[in-house]
């Protein structure tokens, strides 16, 4: 993948690590230093630690840090090559031990800046921030300069009819934890030899793959709750996101191959929580190309894997 984008001549290139965001808070502290500009480093490197622990966990692409001198104040820049759009909202990680993390998330960035924001940059994006001096108050506001990578095209309702309850609700659960056991591989600092260059490619990709598949919760859960035996569950997707849900169906498959070859921790999951989510999975597809919904009901005598 091509970054098309150029970066400003004071840059750090780093590796989607959990270290990265102490190497980044050295070399930003060394940059102000450099400039004189001792003033700003507590608040360039706290805000810097954030934006690099954030595109670890969340991009886990090669990642930048870089330095601009347009204006009067310095502005510090984190590029990675995600299409994930960033949110002012609080992001926490407790796998990340040395990013200074200390529960304010993204909330502290806005904080410690004077402004920030987010744009396109090549395939990717630029996370940028301008620090405040100790002496300024806080908060800045986030100005986002693009909404999505992605071209965003209608939303497509999506219905999931005569959703056995207890069934799903056991699926979604598994799965979760399966996707987290995978995503977690990617946060160690140190690699396992014995972990298959094939497994750290598919933690690679769970991590880029909108899982848009687990929403609608709440419905679930209370219908769980209340012991009911099938409900319909209501979703709203985009036209973009079906070679999504193509490559997490595909992703699944091959977790549950680890599974069974006992590479992960994780058991193989049972044959009807497998046909459960191929249904679902198929279910986006189809309403997707403007098919109308199959139910699970319906579904079942055609047997096997949809």
């Amino acid at each position: 993948m091509s970054t098309a984008g150029a970066l400003p001549d004071r840059a750090l290139e780093l590796p989607p690590d959990p270290r990265s965001a102490s190497q980044a808070r050295r070399w930003v502290r060394a940059q102000l230093a450099e400039l004189q500009r001792t003033e700003l480093i507590d608040s360039a490197t706290l805000a810097v630690s954030e934006l690099v622990a954030n595109a670890v966990i969340h991009a886990r692409t090669t990642i930048w840090v870089g330095l601009r001198l347009d204006d009067e104040a310095p502005r510090i820049d984190v590029y990675d090559l995600s299409r994930r759009r960033i949110r002012p909202r609080p992001v926490v990680s407790d796998a990340l031990q040395d990013t200074g993390n200390n529960g304010n998330g993204i909330a502290l960035v806005s904080a410690m800046t004077q402004s920030w924001g987010v744009e396109p940059w090549g395939d990717g994006k630029c996370v940028w921030f301008i620090p405040a001096p100790p002496d300024m108050p806080a908060e800045s506001d986030f100005v986002e300069q693009y909404t999505s990578v992605r071209p965003q095209t209608a939303p497509i309702d999506v219905y999931l009819l005569d959703t056995p309850v207890d069934l799903l609700w056991q699926s979604r659960m598994y799965y979760r934890d399966l996707r987290r056991e995978i995503m977690l591989i990617n946060l160690q600092p140190e690699r396992d030899p014995e972990v298959p260059d094939s497994l750290i490619d598919l933690a690679r990709r769970f991590d880029e793959v909108n899982p848009v598949f687990l929403g609608d919760e709440q419905v679930l859960d209370r219908a769980y709750m209340r012991g009911e035996k099938a409900t319909t569950l209501h979703y709203q997707t985009r036209a973009e996101e079906r070679s999504d849900c193509i490559e997490l169906t595909l992703l699944f498959d091959r977790a549950e191959e680890f599974c069974r070859e006992k590479v992960l921790l994780t058991l193989p999951p049972p044959e009807d929580q497998v046909r459960v989510r191929h249904w679902q999975f198929d279910e986006f597809v189809r309403q997707i190309d403007g098919k109308d919904p199959v139910s699970w009901t319906d579904a079942l005598p055609r047997g096997g894997l949809l």
